[in-house]
């Protein structure tokens, strides 16, 4: 019972809250400030918060603690998409730049935004640290890792790179990111994957299974859907479908918005 537990919170967990950055994403810009807004006073209440759970080890907490990991990461992911905390560069890759000089390109476009990743990253390492209840530090660091992994292999090049995601001020960054059917380090990617989930997997088997293992193997489940996220740069399938009713939803609000506008101009006139 407990590892269904485990597979269908980190499922609804990675489900849901992609779900609501994207409709957040694509609701109309005037609305970006509102969500950032909520989205710090959730993310400073977690941080005040996240030392009581982090010392309490209970079924319920390692629930609240999972979901922790998840605001402090989805709050990063918003300020970047909405362009608040992106980098010094928004141009596009020149084309005939390669190697290293387009790689450093690349990282100015999110330089603010890594460096924002990291110094949280390491906050929630120290709250976190030697506790009876990490998970909120598990959850942020596989997210941290699984990302980079992820835009390293986009950079080198993938098969099915969804754009659709990006908003018109960040449609540059498409033009850093390279059309392939493989490159060297998704194997290597998926295979430091795959160990990671088995060791978190292992580790909830030492002793009997408590609310302590229900974190690790938490843990373990995500893992294994960042390598399915992986997979998916691969292979010619659209996983945006996943989140078809949280774009639907924003785009039927957007569209509400603009009938409104022109209305409101008719009238005028």
């Amino acid at each position: 019972m407990i590892y269904v537990l485990a597979l269908v919170i980190a499922l609804l967990g990675w489900w849901i809250s992609t779900g609501v950055i994207l409709f957040l994403n694509h609701l109309p810009a005037s609305t970006y400030r509102w969500s950032i807004f909520l989205a710090t006073v959730f993310l400073l209440f977690s941080l005040i918060t996240l030392p009581i759970f982090a010392n309490n080890v209970s079924y319920l907490f390692v629930f609240i603690s999972f979901f922790q990991g998840l605001l402090v990461w989805g709050w990063l992911e918003m300020t970047y998409l909405m362009g608040f905390l992106t980098g010094p560069r928004k141009e596009e890759c020149p084309k005939e730049v390669e190697g290293w000089s387009r790689f450093w390109l690349a990282l100015k476009t999110s330089l603010y935004h890594e460096l924002a990743v990291i110094c949280l990253g390491l906050f929630l390492i120290y709250l976190t640290f030697d506790k009876p209840n990490s998970v909120a530090g598990y959850t942020y660091v596989t997210l941290w890792v699984m990302r980079w992994s992820a835009k390293l292999n986009l950079f080198l090049g993938v098969l099915n790179y969804n754009s659709d995601w990006l908003p018109p001020g960040l449609a540059y960054i498409k033009s850093y990111v390279r059309i392939r059917r493989m490159n060297f380090m998704f194997p290597l990617s998926v295979c430091c994957g795959l160990l990671a989930a088995i060791f978190f997997f292992s580790l909830s088997q030492v002793g009997e299974l408590d609310a302590s293992s229900l974190g690790y193997l938490i843990v373990g489940c995500l893992i294994l859907l960042a390598i399915i996220e992986h997979c998916f740069l691969m292979l010619p399938l659209k996983d945006a479908a996943l989140w078809n009713w949280a774009i639907g939803a924003s785009s039927k609000i957007k569209d509400a918005q603009k009938r409104s506008t022109s209305a409101d101009k008719m009238e005028g006139l």
